[in-house]
C-alpha cells in the first residue's frame, strides 16, 4: 500500500514537472515568433534602404544623361571651332565616355536593387508565414499539452482519491479486526470461566451424590 501511495505521489510530481515544461516550451516558441517578427521588420528596413539606393541611382542617371548631352554639345562646338577646338573635342569625348560608363554602372545598380527588392519581398513573405506558422503551432501545442496534462492530472486525482479511500477502508478494517480479536479473546476468557465453573459444579454434584449414598 505504501508503495502504491509513493507511486501516486511520484506521478503527481511528474505531472507538475510536465506542466512546467509545457510553459517553458510555449515561452520558447513565443520567443521564436518574436525573433521572426523582428527579422521581418529588419528585412523591411533593408527593403527601404534598397529603395533609397534606387532613388539615388535615378538621380545619378539623370545627371549622367545631362552630362552626356553637354558632352555632345561640346563636341559640336569643338567641330565648329576647327583646329582650335580639337583638344576640347578630346575632353568632350572622354566626358561622353565617362557618361556612358556611368549609365552602364547605374543600370547595373538598378538591376541589383530590383533583384534585392524581389528577394527582400520574398524573405519578408517567408518570415511572415513562418511567424504565423510558429504562432499557430504554439497555440496548437499549448492546447494539446494543456488537454493532455489536464487529463493526466484528473486521472491522478481520481487515483489518489481511490487510494485514500482504500487506505481509509483498510484502517477501518484493521480497527474492526482489532475489535473482533478483542471480542474473541473475551469470549475465550468467558468460555474458560464457564468451563471452570462447570467442572467445579460437576465435582460438587459428584461429592453430593457420594455423600447421599453414605
Amino acid at each position: 500500500m505504501d508503495r502504491s501511495i509513493h507511486a501516486v505521489q511520484a506521478m503527481n510530481l511528474q505531472v507538475r514537472a510536465g506542466a512546467e515544461a509545457k510553459e517553458e516550451t510555449q515561452m520558447g516558441i513565443h520567443e521564436v515568433g518574436r525573433s521572426l517578427s523582428n527579422l521581418a521588420e529588419t528585412i523591411k528596413d533593408f527593403a527601404g534602404t534598397a529603395q533609397s539606393i534606387s532613388s539615388i541611382t535615378e538621380t545619378i542617371q539623370s545627371i549622367t544623361d545631362q552630362t552626356d548631352l553637354l558632352a555632345l554639345n561640346a563636341s559640336i562646338q569643338a567641330v565648329g571651332a576647327g583646329e582650335a577646338g580639337r583638344g576640347f573635342a578630346v575632353v568632350a569625348n572622354e566626358i561622353k565616355k565617362l557618361a556612358r560608363e556611368s549609365t552602364d554602372a547605374s543600370e547595373q545598380v538598378v538591376q541589383l536593387v530590383e533583384s534585392v527588392g524581389r528577394d527582400t519581398q520574398k524573405a519578408v513573405g517567408e518570415a511572415q508565414r513562418s511567424e504565423e506558422s510558429t504562432q499557430q503551432l504554439s497555440n496548437e501545442l499549448a492546447r494539446s499539452l494543456s488537454q493532455t496534462f489536464d487529463g493526466i492530472g484528473e486521472a491522478v486525482a481520481e487515483v489518489t482519491e481511490k487510494m485514500n479511500s482504500v487506505v481509509l477502508a483498510t484502517d477501518e478494517q484493521n480497527q474492526a479486526m482489532g475489535k473482533n480479536a478483542m471480542a474473541v479473546e473475551s469470549i475465550a476468557a468467558i468460555s474458560r470461566v464457564l468451563r471452570d465453573q462447570a467442572d467445579h459444579l460437576t465435582d460438587t454434584m459428584g461429592d453430593f451424590i457420594l455423600n447421599g449414598k453414605s
